[in-house]
């Protein structure tokens, strides 16, 4: 008997429920499958070749712990495949090492370091240099996230302090992808800095976009 040969189509939903330290992701799933099989010798009772198909449901909750550790049980049931029983799986996925920075090539705007006591928030619009980013961490792309191959840039709005920290609590999503990659790109943009934006030789507090990006291959998608 020659191998089976199988196309299989994979389809899937999520929905997000979220706590400070705990999300929980279930997930559902539907595999289509179509096989055939040639039989090198046939008999007067069975045919040289036969094909089935048939379809494999999942269903799964996925628990993430901190970004860290991902625990993921589901069940399988196949449908329209007689004497085929249901299979149970539990996945385990762990981010090791600590926060990685980004090696960000940039240089100092020429006001920084200097001293200032002007308190507006300007525009980038008014500016005569803009905030530069001047280091970051490796974003963490959630593991149920990754696996779903969900991906996409992400936007956000945030002011930037007159020391280039960005000022806690004032970041906001404004282009959004993913409720875990937006959640990501926030924890993200907290522990990055900046080199100052500068108006008139004087560093000053500044309101700006900044983009993330998500990719599983090569360049994002783009999103409206």
């Amino acid at each position: 008997m020659r191998p089976i040969s199988r196309s299989v189509f994979d389809a899937g939903v999520i929905a997000t429920i979220t706590t400070q330290q705990l999300e929980v992701v279930p997930t559902a799933s539907l595999a289509i499958a179509a096989a055939h099989a040639n039989y090198s010798r046939g008999s007067a009772s069975l045919p040289n070749s036969q094909s089935l198909s048939y379809a494999v449901v999942g269903l799964g909750v996925g628990f993430v712990f901190g970004q860290e550790v991902t625990v993921t049980p589901s069940v399988f049931r196949p449908i329209g495949l007689s004497g085929a029983s249901t299979s149970f799986a539990i996945a385990v996925a762990f981010h090791l090492g600590g926060k990685q920075m980004l090696a960000i090539p940039s240089r100092p705007t020429s006001c920084a370091g200097l001293a200032t006591t002007d308190s507006v928030v300007y525009d980038t619009t008014q500016l005569t240099e803009r905030p530069s980013l001047r280091s970051a961490p490796v974003p963490v792309y959630p593991p149920m996230q990754r696996e779903l191959r969900i991906e996409g840039q992400v936007i956000m709005a945030v002011t930037v302090d007159r020391d280039g920290t960005p000022e806690q609590g004032s970041a906001r999503i404004v282009q959004g992808v993913d409720g875990s990659l937006d959640r990501e790109a926030l924890r993200w943009i907290q522990r990055a800095s900046y080199w100052p934006g500068c108006y008139d030789g004087r560093p000053v507090r500044a309101r700006i976009a900044q983009p993330l990006a998500f990719c599983l291959f090569g360049k994002c998608p783009r999103h409206p």
